[in-house]
């Protein structure tokens, strides 16, 4: 018996709840298996409601886009992927997400979050002002 802090159970109720089930997760399965935690689990108190979930739509990020069209170009796939020339579009996809995004947009659905939920004010409202 692992108890309520049995990790595997709670990820196996995290993936059952997004609707993937936990066998779909090789991870979890492994972690089973070598006795890391069980996959059966009990929820008790509320009943839990199942949700949607939508998964991210990664191809739609510009970075992650441009990135999958220069892949497709043989030699300059070499070039830009395979030599110390990758620096360069790593530079650009880093500022891109800590500079550009996160000022556009991170910092508002940060001060969000913060502002509307406890479990984050108390921890950051010291640091989003």
């Amino acid at each position: 018996m692992f108890g309520i802090y049995d990790l595997v159970a709670a990820d196996a109720f995290a993936a059952d709840f997004i609707g993937f089930g936990y066998k779909e997760v090789g991870y979890i399965v492994n972690a089973e298996k070598i006795g890391l935690g069980s996959t059966k689990y009990k929820i008790i108190g509320d009943k839990v409601k199942k949700i949607k979930f939508e998964p991210a739509k990664i191809e739609q990020h510009p970075i992650v886009y441009l990135e999958m069209k220069l892949r497709k170009i043989p030699g300059l796939k070499y070039l830009l992927f395979n030599t110390p020339l990758f620096k360069i579009p790593a530079w650009v996809a880093s500022k891109y997400n800590s500079v550009w995004y996160y000022n556009l947009k991170g910092k508002k659905y940060a001060r969000e979050l913060v502002k509307n939920f406890n479990l984050y004010k108390n921890e950051f409202q010291d640091i989003i002002k």
